[in-house]
Protein backbone atom coordinates (compact mmCIF):
# COMPACT_ATOMS: atom_id res chain seq x y z
CA UNK A 1 0.00 0.00 0.00
CA UNK A 2 1.14 3.49 -0.74
CA UNK A 3 0.94 6.23 1.90
CA UNK A 4 -1.95 7.72 -0.09
CA UNK A 5 -3.81 4.38 -0.01
CA UNK A 6 -3.24 4.13 3.74
CA UNK A 7 -4.69 7.61 4.25
CA UNK A 8 -7.66 6.70 2.03
CA UNK A 9 -8.19 3.55 4.10
CA UNK A 10 -8.12 5.55 7.34
CA UNK A 11 -10.64 7.96 5.84
CA UNK A 12 -12.88 5.03 4.81
CA UNK A 13 -12.75 3.66 8.37
CA UNK A 14 -13.64 7.14 9.65
CA UNK A 15 -16.66 7.30 7.35
CA UNK A 16 -17.68 3.84 8.58
CA UNK A 17 -17.55 5.02 12.19
CA UNK A 18 -19.72 8.02 11.35
CA UNK A 19 -22.27 5.80 9.56
CA UNK A 20 -22.33 3.38 12.50
CA UNK A 21 -23.04 6.23 14.89
CA UNK A 22 -25.75 7.65 12.61
CA UNK A 23 -27.66 4.36 12.55
CA UNK A 24 -27.50 3.96 16.32
CA UNK A 25 -24.53 1.74 17.15
CA UNK A 26 -23.22 2.27 20.68
CA UNK A 27 -19.77 0.78 20.16
CA UNK A 28 -17.29 -0.15 17.43
CA UNK A 29 -14.74 -2.93 17.68
CA UNK A 30 -11.51 -2.62 15.73
CA UNK A 31 -10.44 -6.10 14.65
CA UNK A 32 -6.65 -6.22 14.49
CA UNK A 33 -5.95 -9.97 14.49
CA UNK A 34 -5.92 -13.10 12.35
CA UNK A 35 -4.12 -11.65 9.34
CA UNK A 36 -6.55 -8.87 8.52
CA UNK A 37 -5.22 -5.51 7.34
CA UNK A 38 -4.26 -3.97 10.68
CA UNK A 39 -2.66 -7.23 11.81
CA UNK A 40 -0.55 -7.26 8.65
CA UNK A 41 0.87 -3.89 9.67
CA UNK A 42 1.58 -5.12 13.22
CA UNK A 43 3.30 -8.37 12.27
CA UNK A 44 7.03 -8.55 11.50
CA UNK A 45 6.17 -11.51 9.26
CA UNK A 46 4.16 -9.37 6.85
CA UNK A 47 5.29 -5.79 7.47
CA UNK A 48 8.59 -5.18 5.70
CA UNK A 49 7.98 -1.48 5.20
CA UNK A 50 10.75 1.09 5.63
CA UNK A 51 8.50 4.15 5.90
CA UNK A 52 6.55 5.58 8.85
CA UNK A 53 4.42 2.39 9.01
CA UNK A 54 7.26 -0.12 9.30
CA UNK A 55 10.50 -0.92 11.09
CA UNK A 56 10.15 -0.29 14.81
CA UNK A 57 7.21 -1.51 16.88
CA UNK A 58 6.07 2.07 17.35
CA UNK A 59 5.94 2.62 13.60
CA UNK A 60 4.19 -0.70 12.96
CA UNK A 61 1.47 0.29 15.45
CA UNK A 62 0.97 3.69 13.84
CA UNK A 63 -1.95 2.55 11.64
CA UNK A 64 -3.77 1.09 14.65
CA UNK A 65 -3.15 4.22 16.73
CA UNK A 66 -4.32 6.56 13.96
CA UNK A 67 -7.41 4.46 13.21
CA UNK A 68 -8.28 4.15 16.89
CA UNK A 69 -8.04 7.87 17.49
CA UNK A 70 -9.92 8.62 14.25
CA UNK A 71 -12.68 6.20 15.28
CA UNK A 72 -12.88 7.72 18.75
CA UNK A 73 -13.07 11.29 17.47
CA UNK A 74 -15.63 10.39 14.76
CA UNK A 75 -17.76 8.24 17.04
CA UNK A 76 -17.90 10.59 20.02
CA UNK A 77 -18.86 13.76 18.11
Amino acid sequence: MTITEIKETIHAFQKGAIRAKEVGFDIIEIHAAYGYLINQFLSPLTNHRSDEYGGSKEKKYRLLRVESSTFFISFTK
